[in-house]
């Protein structure tokens, strides 16, 4: 049986793109609600029509980055990581202007379009830099890292928004994201891009 360590080189970079992508995912899916009834003062009944809304608009998103633009354009993992982190650099940086209701409901539907790109970049990634019997090994810790967010964002993010500031949460975000997108550019990855921009030259 081949195992693979959680410090491996090959995929500690990918491992922590997935862990991040989790938590501020799972920031937006957690705060958005307390942060709708806090700062634009809705009753429960808007507020859920407006985060439902938002919330369906990010997993139509997610489904259509995944099922159309992906097939379509053919984009290399390391694009797929780029501009994944792109897009979730964006909607946080949105939760920090004066709030409204087309703002919230955009932010998410952005955030989709990322976590869309970013989450199949993260496993193909995964797929590409390692041997073909590690493949099972990978795929399971890398899916391992969805749970991440969960476990960790509500004695993290959620502390923020109770004891500092609403926005608190999302500047953490915000941080989150611009610290994986400077990862998938910087020297961190730089020893992975030679494979993870081999597929197409988009970028």
């Amino acid at each position: 049986e081949t195992r693979l360590r959680l410090n491996d080189k090959r995929i500690g970079g990918l491992m922590l793109i997935g862990a991040g992508t989790s938590f501020v995912q799972a920031i937006l899916l957690q705060i958005s609600a307390f942060f709708v009834l806090d700062v634009l003062h809705l009753n429960a009944q808007e507020t859920t029509i407006l985060v439902g809304v938002g919330m369906m608009g990010m997993a139509i998103m997610t489904l259509f980055s995944q099922l159309v633009v992906i097939p379509k354009l053919d984009p290399s993992v390391r694009t797929m990581l780029i501009y994944g982190a792109v897009l979730l650099v964006i909607p946080f940086c949105m939760f920090l202007l004066p709030m409204s209701k087309i703002l919230l409901v955009a932010s998410m539907v952005i955030s989709g379009f990322g976590f869309g790109l970013i989450r199949t970049g993260t496993a193909a990634g995964a797929s590409l830099v390692v041997n073909p019997e590690e493949q099972g090994a990978v795929a399971g810790l890398i899916g391992a890292t969805a749970a991440i967010g969960i476990i960790f964002v509500p004695v993290t993010a959620m502390a923020l928004y109770s004891y500092v500031d609403p926005a608190a949460p999302f500047i953490l975000g915000l941080i989150v994201s611009a610290l994986m997108l400077y990862l998938v550019t910087g020297s961190g990855f730089r020893h992975m891009n030679r494979v993870l921009s081999q597929d197409t030259q988009i970028l």
